[in-house]
């Protein structure tokens, strides 16, 4: 498995999930699991309007055998304010071409357990919270901005 994006329906309230497998870098500081940035802005078109969570779900291996090692997430809520913002090189994309990544800190993912899927967890974090909705509302229209500048820009010659 690899990638899994899927709808979980919970007190009326749709809650998307993204389900990747990876294993985490390690840098000289810390360990890290990077996550696409495009994918970070699909779950945000869909959460933005209609007033919810997501959960990115990573099912972690090791990176030599891809021995599974423990089932790790992060909502999109937390993903929005633990972010730097600073994109790097991903790997391939569908289409071919290169991704662009945005780098968490290990230890924000939290270990994914049955209480996490327990009714009252998932209700607690199902909503956006204005502050939350603020700001990734304000990513989305910087990020579009600069999208639409260099759409528009012509090469130098």
């Amino acid at each position: 498995m690899t990638q899994m994006p899927s709808l979980f329906h919970m007190r009326g309230k749709i809650f998307p999930l993204e389900i990747k497998e990876k294993f985490p870098f390690s840098t000289r500081k810390q360990r890290l699991f990077g996550i696409d940035a495009g994918r970070i802005l699909m779950m945000l078109r869909v959460c933005l309007p209609l007033n919810c969570n997501a959960m990115y779900i990573i099912r972690e291996v090791d990176e030599n055998g891809r021995k599974f090692l423990s089932w790790r997430m992060l909502t999109l809520d937390a993903i929005v304010m633990n972010s730097n913002w600073n994109l790097q090189a991903g790997g391939t994309g569908m289409g071919g071409g290169q991704t662009q990544t945005v780098t968490f800190p290990y230890d924000i993912f939290e270990e994914l357990t049955v209480d996490t899927l327990s009714d009252d967890r998932l209700h607690v974090m199902s909503e956006f919270s204005e502050n939350i909705r603020r700001k990734a509302t304000e990513f989305i229209k910087e990020v579009e901005s600069l999208f639409n500048q260099s759409e528009h820009q012509k090469p130098i010659r």
